[in-house]
């Protein structure tokens, strides 16, 4: 006779465990110190940054430092939270997270933008408007258009150079 020697799990597992890398040294990256000297360092030169504009009487500055702090805080933790989704998985909370990433992304260098389009020429301060809308459109392809869609593949099945000199 055959005995079942099988125990019930006593704790639920949780979607997190399934995808976790089983050589994966710290599961909660949140809590590691390079994440809290990261947090610590970027707080010390932000309140520099805003004591140094307050007493410059710059109020551009600090609404730029501000937002940009709050920014890649909130960035961090959408970054965060969708690592933690099941990969290959779609859902309404990632599609939230990926808008939510992309729009944080474009404010933040938006800002930079227009904070230091005027200490450039036209010229480079259009290059640098061009740069930003070049990688916010890179953001939008990466997280918004079919992850089916293969756009070096025609329509024949032949493989087709991305870039491909002038004929």
């Amino acid at each position: 006779m055959a005995v079942n020697n099988h125990k019930k799990r006593s704790t639920p597992r949780t979607h997190n465990s399934y995808n976790r890398c089983r050589c994966d040294p710290d599961p909660d990256p949140d809590t590691s110190w390079p994440s809290a000297t990261v947090y610590l360092t970027t707080t010390i030169n932000s309140i520099s940054a805003v004591y140094r504009a307050h007493i410059n009487n710059d109020v551009a500055v600090i609404i730029l430092v501000v937002s940009v702090y709050v920014g890649c805080f909130l960035l961090d933790r959408c970054f965060t939270a969708l690592k933690r989704l099941p990969p290959g998985q779609a859902s309404r909370r990632k599609e939230l997270l990926e808008c939510a990433i992309w729009l944080l992304t474009a404010a933040i260098f938006i800002g930079f933008a227009c904070q230091f389009a005027d200490v450039f020429r036209l010229a480079a301060s259009l290059s640098v408007f061009a740069i930003v809308t070049a990688v916010s459109a890179c953001i939008i392809c990466s997280y918004f258009l079919p992850k089916d869609v293969n756009c070096c593949h025609s329509s024949a099945g032949k493989v087709t150079p991305f870039l491909r000199p002038p004929v």
